[in-house]
């Protein structure tokens, strides 16, 4: 057993999924992880405590990367763990999304943590806060998907005003970890705040698309080994952009593919986002004939019904509301199989499932923003982890610079070499995904990196 050690508490409810959110990467059997309860996916095998002691302390002990990690789940500070390998205080490590998750009032996948700004600043920071003052070692993490979200959350556009953010709420000397693109150093230039134990928590994130399991997101890993066995030449199209809500970006890429006119390029959409105001980024609706920016795409879809899909239908066929588990059953299903190569829209400066989750069933795609991909890629590299170079252009600012180069792509004599160098690039950018999502783990890493900074608070007053 190694003689390097730190002991960390999570500020939440014991389950098996919160766990792995947190603890990826742990040398531990996944038999070995105990369970409150038989209830949910994983009750098969895992071993479960007395109902009698079912409130007890859950305490797991684990190596990872050489040092012995002591932890425990309690929604109230630990500052001495049982059966600690040394005299080294928790530290305590509250997830705003897990707790938002717990409370039933926010969906893990899809933070839109602006909405509980009031919240967070008014009770949830004050009582980190709090515990930090009574001398207990504290960290948040927050998940937010996006670069910059906890940073400028809820501001007035064009201006820099940080006076109701986390940031400058947050004690100075509580640990901070987010997802967020930006640089310590920027912040600084940016923001004028600085906050050096602010550290990348990119391993939660991708592993957020997964644990806890609530979008049938996990499914695509399993569903690889049946999408790899599809006969490469039996789909509709050659490339396929799939769309839901229409904004400027979308419906010039979409235009800008169907001015190909090349039949094996197919643009789709979900219909029901007409009948959705709140989730149609047009006032008016789509189908509105007064609106002529969108002439082209109608005129398209008029003359292409089988490209747009309903969720609703009836019994077998109902895919059910415009919600994330519909909208992977509907992807599964009825988008991914479409095409060979899908036009993958992320905005360039987030991070969504959409990405990980092609990339995790094996969907070759291109980024309609080549930097989408490459801080994706960036984020695998930093685990000291290769990834393969994709086998279209690299470095473009958006697909509208490469339409001809794909037109190019579809021609007889082009279009078998690059379909199948994007089948085995993809297999290999999978195989670097999982690694780094099994064997990574950036909360942990930050840690033993600097255990005496994590953990070196004063004693409860």
């Amino acid at each position: 057993m190694s003689d390097k050690s730190v002991n960390i508490n999570i500020l939440h409810r014991y389950s098996y999924e919160n766990f792995w959110l947190m603890f990826h990467g742990a040398e531990i059997n996944p038999k070995d992880v105990q369970t409150h309860t038989t209830a949910g996916l994983f009750n098969k095998f895992h071993k479960q405590l007395n109902k009698e002691k079912a409130t007890d302390t859950v305490i797991h002990n684990f190596t990872y990367k050489d040092f012995q990690v002591n932890t425990t789940f309690k929604t109230s500070p630990s500052y001495e763990m049982h059966h600690a390998t040394n005299d080294k205080q928790s530290l305590n490590v509250f997830n705003l999304n897990l707790y938002y998750f717990e409370t039933a009032q926010l969906d893990i996948a899809l933070p839109p943590l602006g909405y509980f700004q009031d919240d967070i600043i008014n009770n949830i920071i004050p009582q980190l806060n709090r515990w930090y003052e009574e001398g207990f070692n504290v960290a948040l993490m927050i998940n937010s998907w996006e670069p910059f979200v906890g940073f400028e959350s809820n501001f007035p556009k064009g201006t820099t005003d940080l006076s109701n953010s986390i940031l400058l709420n947050l004690h100075p000397n509580i640990h901070l970890f987010t997802d967020s693109l930006m640089s310590n150093e920027k912040l600084e230039t940016i923001y004028k705040v600085k906050k050096d134990n602010r550290y990348d928590c990119y391993s939660q994130f991708i592993n957020s698309v997964f644990w806890p399991s609530t979008h049938f997101h996990r499914e695509f890993f399993h569903f690889h080994r049946f999408f790899k066995k599809l006969d490469r030449n039996d789909v509709k199209y050659k490339f396929h952009y799939s769309t839901r809500r229409w904004y400027k970006e979308k419906a010039e890429v979409a235009q800008n593919l169907i001015n190909l006119n090349v039949k094996e390029i197919g643009v789709t959409m979900s219909g029901g986002f007409d009948d959705w105001k709140e989730m149609s980024c047009s006032d008016e609706g789509f189908w509105n004939e007064n609106l002529t920016h969108y002439e082209g795409l109608r005129n398209y879809f008029k003359s292409n019904p089988q490209n747009v899909f309903s969720k609703r239908g009836y019994n077998l066929e109902d895919f059910g509301g415009e919600w994330l588990d519909d909208n992977s059953r509907e992807a599964m299903w009825n988008m991914l199989p479409l095409s060979n190569i899908t036009i993958l829209h992320e905005h360039k400066n987030h991070q969504s499932e959409k990405m990980i989750l092609h990339i995790i069933l094996g969907k070759p795609f291109i980024p309609v923003y080549y930097k989408s991909f490459n801080t994706l890629k960036q984020i695998i590299e930093s685990g000291g982890i290769k990834v393969p170079n994709p086998p279209f252009k690299e470095g473009y600012e958006t697909i509208n610079e490469i339409m001809w180069n794909i037109r190019n792509w579809t021609k007889e004599d082009k279009w078998i070499p690059f379909r199948d160098s994007m089948y085995d690039w993809v297999y290999e950018l999978r195989e670097s995904l999982i690694e780094y999502m099994n064997k990574n783990n950036s909360m942990l890493n930050h840690i033993i990196n600097d255990v005496d900074s994590f953990t070196n608070n004063e004693e409860p007053k």
